[in-house]
């Protein structure tokens, strides 16, 4: 967490991008009977290196201002999180709605602001690539144990056989 606070702007989006791809959503901190999951606690790291840079200088926090998709996405996420409140009417709703809050503006804002120009891009895309060939190495060693009766237990999400009979490799990020 203390690297996003310190790196330089424009490299954060590397260790935020590895973090969110390759640390397992069940990672959390029970703190005061709310859920903390790591992510969600990075995500906040980078919201207070956001604020601090808002603070201390008089340019403008993303590429092009606050413009119209922006205002859509806060739209759209504020219109969800109010239907599930209004709807369940509970405080845990609201709980839960807050932390979908801090997870959905915090990440779009976040990488809002650190991804401002084509270079971003570029590195951002570099990682991404990056990551997808290491996801996919899992993926693949994954494949020929379908079917084997191997003692070893394995942290991954269970498998979805498909139609045609092929099992469907799973990722930490998928829904059971």
């Amino acid at each position: 967490m203390s690297i996003i606070l310190v790196l330089p702007r424009k490299y954060v989006i590397v260790p935020f991008l590895f973090f969110t791809f390759l640390v397992l959503l069940g990672q959390q901190v029970y703190v005061g009977g709310v859920h903390w999951p790591a992510l969600r606690i990075v995500i906040l790291a980078g919201c207070v290196r956001l604020a601090g840079n808002k603070f201390s200088s008089k340019s403008s926090l993303f590429a092009g201002g606050f413009n119209s998709v922006d205002q859509a996405f806060l739209f759209c996420v504020l219109c969800q999180a109010t239907c599930m409140v209004l709807q369940y009417m509970q405080s845990q709703a609201l709980i839960n709605q807050f932390g979908f809050l801090i997870d959905q503006l915090g990440a779009y804002f976040l990488l809002r602001y650190l991804i401002r120009d084509r270079e971003g891009i570029h590195r951002a895309l570099k990682c991404l690539a990056f990551l997808s060939l290491i996801l996919a190495c899992f993926m693949v060693r994954e494949q020929p144990d379908v079917g084997k009766g191997s003692a070893e237990p394995k942290a991954t999400v269970p498998r979805r056989p498909r139609e045609n009979g092929e099992v469907q490799s799973g990722t930490h990020s998928q829904s059971a």
